[in-house]
């Protein structure tokens, strides 16, 4: 089974970050709220992908057929039709060592149905279910977040950079 995450690994490369939770907990907050932002939008924040592949047009008129009777509405294509599978992106930290990584994704104590369901978008599954890749979390070699994404990462970053230097010039 795939993971349905994307890791930064980064952060431990520039020296005093690697420290810092408070600077990677915001940096994670700030690209999940605009992953959120983009996704509420119909708008795919990984590079290359842009708007969300359509829906089935009510599964052959059929509303009963989608979970608990819901009909989709045909855009934006928000891939929110309970909430449930997006309460689950969220982004969480993990420390190894003098190392500190900034994990983004479908959480891991996210019930299964949720993961199954987050890697059929991510995916897709064209053969089983039918549903067209609608890729929001750059989990593949090669996957980039958007522009939009990508420019606040370095902008935050460079902020933190900066203070981190202005800390250790204030300390000389």
């Amino acid at each position: 089974m795939a993971k349905v995450k994307t890791n930064f690994g980064i952060i431990d490369k520039i020296k005093g970050l690697e420290k810092s939770s408070g600077a990677t907990k915001k940096l994670g907050t700030a690209i999940e709220k605009t992953m959120k932002d983009h996704i509420s939008k119909g708008i795919s924040p990984v590079k290359g992908e842009r708007k969300f592949a359509s829906y089935a047009v009510d599964r052959d008129g059929d509303p009963k057929k989608y979970p608990t009777g819901y009909k989709k509405g045909k855009k934006p294509i928000n891939l929110y039709l309970s909430g449930k599978m997006l309460s689950y992106l969220t982004h969480w930290t993990k420390r190894k060592k003098n190392s500190l990584s900034l994990i983004i994704g479908i959480h891991p104590n996210a019930p299964g149905d949720v993961v199954d369901r987050a890697e059929a978008h991510n995916d897709g599954t064209l053969v089983k279910n039918n549903v067209p890749k609608r890729k929001f979390i750059p989990n593949k070699q090669g996957d980039k977040f958007n522009v939009t994404i990508t420019r606040l990462i370095k902008n935050l970053l460079s902020d933190e950079i900066n203070k981190t230097i202005k800390k250790s010039n204030k300390k000389s």
